[in-house]
């Protein structure tokens, strides 16, 4: 990583009258004695030529890109630590939904291209989200906004900062701040909340409102009642040994689902004998729930009474009963699945679990859970002795605000009583997705002076008078903190594309005292100067700051008798694992990106359990009418395997109206349905009817793609243990080799091809499937950086999507409404014995002397025989033209994004993972330019680099000290399909379960199926 130093950008036309740039046309371009005016060139050698021409693709550089003037003139010298055409890499920070988590952009020539993780950030530890990942592509968003506007009419930026300046001092500053709100979506950048200080500080009336459609409210009122206090919760997850999570996000969503991910991976490692154990209760399926060794699904409704339940049998069988206010079996009620037999034979074997490991459990609760559930987790943590080992608490710095749903609606109210006449919405988009009941939208219209701040002229745009574009956190000074207080400091990696502003920018509009650079007001922040600073933004991180540690104490319990929801149809909402709260919703990669379970993309579902899709006589496809309080929406019906009876789960986020191209810019065919209007305020579970309508929707779902047993291989690969093998930890013999190479017995393999061998390097792959989550930032990082299109709704439906890696998701067991789960990442295996290369008439698919199956793709003429002979299906055929767009002037921007390493493919040839082939001769150049082997762990594809959990491994094989070759020698190990002698660079490592010894063992690896039960 190296610092980015940040200097005055310049446009084009103040370029062209600079007396630098008209000294560049004639004299002293890159030296070597060129020293004449192009015009006085009369024969011109070959050398002169190519001078001549570079100077006219230089030119024609400046006249394209938007440069800062002392690092495009001076080419003769060249800026530090610059090399056109190099990447470099500076640390930053983005923020999701208000809190910090810190990056390292790759940027080459000033363009940045890609995320990675920064390593320095002890949340991140150098592993991104799919969110993060999906940054690069919001940032070149040709449907961002691009200026400011008035009634929807374009305008100056000027002007617009006039206008805030002249209702500031004309109107707000004269009343002290009364009448006048800003409605803020949540942000812990520490400069920002200085100057949110500084200016309540001025104006006493100003309201300020924060609001976030999804938030952890309930936890921090759960805190707040069992403590006495509200603390923040951190959990050790490398400390634990039981671990329970209700309807929990402990790996997907929570803002320390990274180092959660990593934690809980660390002890999952079974060669050493120990792992750790999960269970979940929860009604849809949660990351968390899906690496569970136990899992019961139930109505989310009913999860405080399964908690309930495990509170008495502790207290019954184990002696371990709270001081006071306990539960007894008679106070749990009958709560269909939370307590049917299956759910007590869990309990029990749970609740011994947990008091035979005393401050190493842990007990968590997702956001949609009600607070009292909160506290009596908290309670119980202490009676099992977690608190300040394996949950530990720090202050929380929202503390003293109210929640989200209570602030909205009271501003809501405020407007409706004439309290408040002048809006300023600053991020967020409120008008789209407040809760039932709350309409912003129509409150905005009765206000005098409405203003919206924003990345998109989105929904709540339209309904303001004003609007000023945001500029993107990669365009910005900026600083943040994590989950943990690390603040992280965010350097912009390009000026902002169309003018836009920070939101401290956009602050200082209303503090014109404050005139300070947003850079000067970071660092001021900070309290860093000189060397410090310096180090501080090249570290992305000041040192030494987190948010102080806490001791806590709990307050006395009071009564928990949770009842239950009785009869009826449950209704839960819950973000989107890829548009989240709806604000990706343009983001193409993640609205085409297989949701983690239902592998659907382009559209938002109503999940249903078998058993009740059965009963109701539904389909996937079919559309269900859900109706909550008089209010319906039409959702397509989705029938999944665990989901709890009884329970439909909707996600937020989609069904956008003014979101762009890719979501959608109108109510007529907007990209899935719209749920915030069922959802009510500050609740996450909801009684309601559901019908079914006679209609269908057409669903795009990749599960059923690229079937591995499509061809040929019945009798083999039917028997999905081939595919996934795995094993309970009772049953794993670490010592022994080879056991799950063969699982599947075949005669001995003969092969008709001369095998090569390799005196250099010979790259592998190792994937481990015991700790892959399923969380999809391999396939996201993997688009990202290799220049893979995104083909629409459509295309997908016609099984072409183009991901050169994918997650296939298989069950196992008799019971479709509470399966077992195994994810399976799936890319190139790169075969010694390579099918695809046999069948090829062009000699397009290549072997390289390093072991990497190559594509050579002028080569390419489309026969499409090296797919039809590929036995994981792995290859992807272009089509269509997926580019074409980007020829249209408004999209030209869109083309930024792409990585210069990588080949842009055209229409009619095949692609596929190449390892990142692009990282792996960037290091063989270093390497021998130093006269050096490459380093174990110096090469990284994009895939490995992402991952939080480390599930995937990769290296030279030939090299048996590296780590990809020991794990090939892993007892786990095995290659996939090895029958057929194709002999892979990848193996995988088995995955082991670890249940209780008094439940039932999981079924058997040969009960895999890959259907999803739809």
């Amino acid at each position: 990583m190296q610092q980015s130093p940040k200097k005055h950008w310049r446009s084009v036309d103040e370029l062209n009258e600079t007396p630098e740039f008209a000294e560049l046309l004639g004299k002293e371009f890159i030296g070597d004695g060129f020293d004449q005016n192009i015009e006085e060139i009369d024969g011109v050698s070959r050398r002169r030529f190519l001078q001549v021409m570079g100077a006219s693709v230089a030119l024609a550089g400046v006249a394209s890109c938007r440069w800062d003037a002392e690092e495009i003139i001076p080419l003769s010298s060249r800026p530090a630590n610059r090399v056109p055409g190099k990447a470099q890499h500076f640390a930053s920070a983005v923020e999701f939904a208000g809190h910090g988590q810190g990056i390292v952009l790759t940027s080459y020539d000033g363009r940045p291209i890609k995320v990675e993780g920064n390593e320095l950030d002890p949340n991140s530890a150098g592993a991104t989200t799919v969110f993060a990942q999906g940054a690069i592509l919001e940032m070149y968003d040709p449907d961002r906004s691009r200026s400011a506007s008035k009634d929807g009419a374009d305008v100056g930026m000027d002007e617009a900062q006039r206008y805030v300046t002249g209702l500031m001092e004309g109107t707000v500053r004269p009343a002290g701040g009364a009448g006048v709100a800003i409605l803020a979506e949540a942000t812990s950048s520490p400069t920002v909340g200085q100057l949110r200080q500084r200016l309540q500080g001025e104006l006493a009336g100003l309201r300020w409102v924060e609001y976030e459609p999804v938030s952890r409210d309930n936890e921090l009122a759960g805190a707040r009642a069992a403590l006495g206090t509200a603390l923040r919760p951190h959990y050790d997850l490398g400390a634990a040994r039981v671990i329970l999570s209700l309807d929990g996000d402990l790996f997907s969503g929570h803002p320390a689902q990274l180092r959660h991910s990593r934690e809980w991976a660390a002890g999952r490692r079974p060669v050493e004998g120990v792992m750790s154990r999960i269970y979940a209760a929860e009604s849809r399926h949660t990351i968390d729930g899906g690496m569970a060794d136990h899992r019961v699904p139930m109505r989310s409704g009913d999860v405080g009474a399964f908690l309930a339940l495990v509170e008495a049998l502790l207290a019954k069988e184990h002696g371990m009963a709270l001081a006071a206010n306990g539960v007894t079996m008679d106070d749990v009620p009958a709560a269909g699945a939370a307590t049917d037999a299956k759910a007590r034979e869990v309990a029990r074997s749970l609740a011994a679990d947990l008091a035979a490991h005393t401050g190493r459990s842990l007990i968590v609760a997702g956001p949609n859970q009600p607070a009292e559930v909160h506290a009596r987790v908290l309670h119980l943590n202490g009676l099992l002795g977690n608190l300040g080992r394996t949950v530990k608490f720090t202050d929380e710095p929202a503390a003293e605000r109210p929640s989200h749903a209570q602030a909205l609606a009271d501003l809501v109210a405020a407007i409706d009583s004439g309290e408040v006449s002048t809006v300023i919405v600053m991020g967020g988009n409120p008008v789209y997705n407040a809760p039932a009941g709350v309409d912003v939208g129509a409150a905005l219209d009765r206000c005098a002076n409405t203003l919206h701040f924003g990345l998109y002229r989105d929904e709540t745009a339209a309904r303001c008078t004003w609007h000023v574009p945001m500029a993107h956190a990669f365009e910005s000074w900026t600083d943040a903190l994590g989950w943990d207080g690390t603040h992280l400091i965010g350097q912009p990696g390009i000026a902002p594309i169309w003018g836009s502003v920070s939101s401290i920018e956009f602050l200082q509009w209303m503090l014109p005292n404050v005139t300070e650079t947003p850079k000067d007001l970071v660092m001021r922040t900070s309290g860093l100067s000189g060397k410090a600073w310096r180090k501080a933004v090249h570290d992305g991180r000041s040192d030494g700051s987190r948010l102080a540690s806490r001791a806590a104490s709990l307050a006395a319990p009071t009564a928990f008798r949770p009842t239950g929801h009785g009869e009826g149809m449950e209704v839960t909402f819950a973000p989107d694992t890829k548009v989240w709260d709806g604000r990706y919703a343009n983001n193409a990669w993640l609205q085409e990106l297989p949701e983690f379970m239902s592998k659907l993309t382009w559209d938002n579902v109503a999940m249903i359990a078998p058993s009740t899709a059965e009963r109701m006589g539904v389909t996937t496809g079919d559309v269900l009418e859900i109706k909550v309080d008089g209010v319906a929406q039409n959702v397509p019906a989705y029938v999944m395997p665990g989901q709890a009876r009884d329970s439909v789960a909707l996600a937020l986020g989609y069904g956008r109206t003014l979101a762009g191209v890719v979501a959608g810019n109108d109510e007529v065919d907007p990209v899935g349905v719209n749920v915030y209007p069922l959802r009510k305020p500050g609740v996450s579970q909801v009684r309601g009817e559901v019908t079914k309508t006679g209609k269908t929707f057409p669903l795009a779902i990749t599960q059923t793609h690229h079937l591995m047993d499509a061809r040929g291989m019945q009798g083999v690969a039917q028997r999905l243990g081939a595919l996934v093998r795995e094993e309970t930890l009772e049953e794993f013999d670490p010592n022994g080799h080879d056991h799950f190479r063969h699982k599947v017995h075949h005669p001995k393999l003969v092969s008709l091809w001369e095998e090569r061998s390799y005196d250099g390097y010979a790259w592998g792959m190792s994937l481990d499937l015991n700790v892959c989550n399923g969380c999809n930032a391999c396939v996201i990082a993997c688009q990202s950086e290799n220049n893979i299109p995104v083909v629409g709704k459509e295309q997908v439906m016609n099984g072409r999507e183009m991901h050169w890696m994918r997650l296939d998701r298989y069950f196992a067991g008799e019971d479709v409404d509470n399966p077992e789960l195994a994810t399976q990442p799936i890319n190139c295996q790169q075969c010694e014995l390579a099918p695809c290369e046999q069948v090829c008439p062009a000699t397009a698919t290549v072997h390289s002397d390093e072991g990497l199956n190559d594509m050579v793709y002028n080569r390419c003429i489309g026969t499409r025989y090296c797919g039809n002979n590929c036995p994981y299906k792995v290859r992807r055929f272009n089509y269509l033209n997926y580019r074409k767009d980007l020829k249209d002037p408004n999209n030209e921007v869109a083309k930024l994004a792409l990585n210069p390493e990588v080949t842009v493919r055209s229409r009619g040839v095949m692609e596929k993972c190449t390892y990142c082939t692009q990282r792996i001769s960037e290091k063989r150049i270093q390497a021998k330019n130093a006269g050096r082997r490459i380093e174990d762990g110096e090469i990284t594809p994009a895939c490995a680099q992402v991952c939080p959990t480390e599930a995937i491994v990769f290296g030279d094989k030939n090299d048996p000290d590296t780590r990809v070759s020991k794990l090939h020698e892993d007892p786990r190990a095995y290659e996939l399909l090895a029958e057929l002698n194709v002999k892979p660079r990848n193996n995988f490592l088995a995955k082991i379960r670890n249940p209780h010894p008094d439940l039932a063992p999981v079924p058997a690896a040969d009960d895999h199926h890959s259907n999803g039960g739809h």
